[in-house]
């Protein structure tokens, strides 16, 4: 399964590594996904989170084992942000599983091109689901309990 995930998560899971990003993150350390960014998304998340303790590390880890798309494509989706329309192109460009976010914007989207928007609380839904059924194909697109808000259940 690969996922894009917004800046917002790493964010909120180095503030809190119990929280949902936090464990959204830990799943990819724990190799249970494929995180994917885009150059942008990396400059992004080196300038956000530079002044974080622990920042170093992340970022070095993010460097080494996530994989880094160049988006061929310009997503201009007016109702967002450009930050939020580089991780929807991110998204494209990676024939990405899910977008992972808190972002209300982005959230109320549902799904660009076939690929879920959701929170990092029904991200962690899936993820589990998907391991309770190893035959089961981890890949399949779902919009259902896409949600318009932080990490509810």
């Amino acid at each position: 399964m690969r996922a894009v995930v917004d800046t917002n998560v790493s964010f909120g899971a180095l503030m809190d590594q119990n929280s949902a990003p936090g464990r959204v993150l830990q799943a990819w350390r724990d190799g249970r996904f494929v995180l994917v960014l885009s150059p942008p998304m990396l400059s992004e998340l080196r300038g956000v989170l530079r002044w974080h303790k622990g920042v170093r590390q992340f970022l070095a880890e993010v460097e080494a084992q996530a994989e880094i798309v160049d988006p061929p494509q310009v997503v201009n989706i007016s109702t967002i942000s450009p930050g939020d329309n580089r991780v929807v192109e991110a998204a494209v460009a990676a024939g990405a599983d899910y977008v992972v976010t808190n972002d209300r914007a982005l959230l109320a989207l549902r799904e660009f091109e076939s690929i879920p928007i959701v929170t990092p609380s029904r991200f962690l839904r899936i993820l589990n689901e998907a391991a309770s059924k190893p035959s089961a194909a981890t890949s399949g697109h779902t919009t259902e309990g896409s949600e318009g808000s932080g990490d509810g259940p």
